[in-house]
């Protein structure tokens, strides 16, 4: 498989596995991945691997689909832009800095 092949299933892929997620999550997970917007407590937490604060911030739904989200997040997003507060404010103020210079 040549590499353009790969990349068009992966996001064919993750695109795919995103809309199985409850949909109110899809939007926030998309505008956080794709333009570094800051999503609610409960994805921010998911994205900061806070599994106390994620639970804490869940609605019934969302608590539900947590480990569906973690899935997502480790199947289909590097984990340079999760995993971790640090993470993802970085991820955040570089998307921003681009939206800023394109602008």
């Amino acid at each position: 498989m040549d590499v353009e092949l790969h990349i068009e299933n992966t996001e064919r892929g993750a695109a795919q596995a995103l809309l199985r997620l409850p949909s109110n999550l899809q939007d926030g997970l998309r505008m956080y991945v794709e333009h570094g917007i800051e999503p609610g407590g409960f994805l921010c937490s998911v994205i900061e691997n806070d599994l106390e604060q994620a639970i804490a911030y869940a609605d019934p739904g969302s608590l539900l689909a947590l480990p569906d989200v973690v899935r997502w997040l480790h199947n289909y997003v590097s984990g340079g832009i999760w995993r971790s507060r640090e993470n993802r404010l970085a991820w955040q103020r570089a998307k921003s800095a681009e939206r800023r210079k394109a602008g």
